[in-house]
């Protein structure tokens, strides 16, 4: 209570320290009843006095609309005069309203990475990943994957899992830098043990296919089923995919749909190609047409080729879905572009017969070239017989 009352005596004095604190209480709640408006009264006088702390708090109300109305454009302004005298949240504040836009703030690459530079080079974390996506992307300022690298590598320094994993990612593809296996899983791991679910199923990945370590089905599904507790799609997939399969971890075909159908429902088009098969067949669920009708339909609507392959082929010969030629050819075109043997095998069929489309024998031939190269089976018979021909 004295030192509040001591804090107040001192701010109605004009005492801009004391101004900026007080506002800071009313703003927490603490040592006073919690009240925002009266914060940003606080915080206005302090930093109208010219205090950069009290400038940023004050932005930082505005942005948020926290006391005061909503409003961007005056959050632009105290970030920037907070910014100015060397405050570097509010240097990240601004490169982060100018990179990704808002109303009232027009979007500014350049100014954002300016912003994000002055905040990085005083050690603000995040600042330091982002000014390393946008050096690694192009983002705002020229390409150069060195210098991201360098700001990646002191943002997870500092514990950014987000930069750990961009690491981690950068020596698996050989991104830049020389590709390094071990860097690799050291920084995946790091990013993966900060909670980072990309890192996590990154792991799993290679665990399971043996890339940089010692293949390990068991330590695949462990890491899997931390990345899909997170809500990692492509995690919940392969999780489902070794439930269902067995590999790895007992069979169970009610765990495989649960992973599998959370993994479709966040939009994962393979997933809801194979949970459309389960209906289909009736694994782990009640045989159900319609379900596995839908479930294909979408996935094939999210480009995944198989469906898209499996949808032409219900258009073709008339099963589940009306016969329409025409709609085959698009869904075995869209497919075949792709690069789906089955699907540029179909499409060579539907040249060479005329169905929904003028016969095109020159056409056909090259989509059944296309499928034999790949060695797809029924394509390289059909070529193998007209050769002879």
């Amino acid at each position: 209570m004295a030192d509040t009352k001591l804090i107040r005596q001192k701010a109605e004095r004009g005492y801009a320290d004391a101004q900026n604190h007080l506002g800071a209480m009313y703003y927490k709640g603490e040592g006073v009843i919690q009240d925002k408006a009266e914060a940003v009264r606080w915080y206005r006088l302090a930093a109208e006095q010219g205090l950069a702390l009290a400038q940023y708090n004050l932005g930082y109300c505005f942005l948020l609309g926290d006391g005061a109305d909503q409003n961007n454009e005056e959050a632009v302004k105290w970030f920037r005069l907070a910014a100015e005298r060397g405050i570097s949240h509010a240097r990240h504040a601004l490169g982060l309203l100018y990179g990704n836009g808002a109303p009232g703030v027009v979007k500014d690459e350049i100014e954002a990475v300016k912003w994000h530079a002055l905040a990085a080079e005083q050690g603000h974390m995040e600042s330091r990943y982002i000014l390393g996506r946008k050096l690694d992307l192009g983002e705002g300022v020229a390409k150069d994957q060195g210098e991201a690298l360098e700001w990646y590598r002191k943002a997870a320094e500092q514990g950014h899992s987000g930069a750990s994993y961009a690491l981690g990612r950068k020596y698996a593809e050989g991104d830049g830098v020389a590709k390094d296996m071990p860097a690799a899983l050291k920084w995946y791991r790091k990013a993966a043990e900060q909670g980072h679910s990309g890192a996590s199923y990154a792991l799993g990945s290679k665990y399971a296919e043996g890339d940089g370590v010692v293949k390990d089905m068991v330590e695949a599904v462990a890491w899997y089923g931390k990345a899909a507790e997170q809500g990692e799609p492509l995690a919940e997939f392969c999780l489902g995919f070794l439930y269902f399969n067995g590999v790895g971890i007992e069979k169970d075909l009610e765990e495989a749909v649960k992973w599998n159908r959370l993994a479709a429902e966040h939009g994962l088009p393979q997933a809801q190609y194979l949970l459309g098969m389960m209906y289909h067949i009736g694994h782990g669920v009640d045989q159900n047409k319609e379900e596995a009708l839908g479930w294909t339909l979408k996935a094939a609507e999210n480009g995944y080729p198989q469906a898209q392959h499996a949808i032409g082929t219900m258009r073709l010969n008339g099963v589940v879905l009306t016969r329409d030629y025409a709609k085959a050819k698009e869904w075995f075109s869209a497919a075949a572009d792709q690069g789906l043997a089955d699907a540029q095998h179909s499409l060579g069929v539907i040249y060479q017969n005329g169905l929904g489309v003028a016969k095109d024998l020159g056409e056909a031939k090259k989509w059944f070239n296309l499928a034999a190269e790949q060695g797809f089976a029924a394509a390289v018979e059909t070529m193998e017989r007209q050769a002879a021909e």
